[in-house]
């Protein structure tokens, strides 16, 4: 966190945006130290971009195995979280669910091959 630059207005929760709490320390209070610099920002969503990933795929991999309806578990996974059932979002889950899939297969395939060059 930094300080305000003169001249801008700190940001405030709107409709599409997510509020976040600015923690308090002793020498910057939040009152004066409430702006994250694009970089921060940019380091923050991906933070929040990956902890969602991780959450995604460590509530649903499992069920991928025993043959449920991808887009079952994904609804449920939505209603379980509180995430509103559109189709837009349910989209937007199903593509960043089938990429850590994806990535999961590859690295799969990756260790086979890795244990036949290995035992040969």
């Amino acid at each position: 966190m930094a300080k305000l630059p003169e001249g801008v207005e700190p940001e405030v929760c709107a409709d599409g945006k997510l509020a976040v709490r600015i923690p308090t320390f002793r020498n910057r209070p939040p009152e004066t130290y409430n702006f994250l610099p694009p970089r921060a920002l940019s380091m923050l969503l991906n933070l929040i971009r990956n902890r969602f990933d991780i959450q995604l795929w460590e509530e649903l991999h499992h069920f991928g195995k025993i043959g449920k309806r991808q887009d079952e578990l994904i609804y449920a996974w939505m209603e379980k979280h509180g995430i509103e059932p559109t189709e837009k979002n349910w989209n937007a889950i199903a593509k960043r669910y089938q990429r850590q899939r994806d990535i999961y297969l590859h690295r799969k395939r990756a260790e086979k091959q890795y244990l036949r060059k290995k035992s040969h």
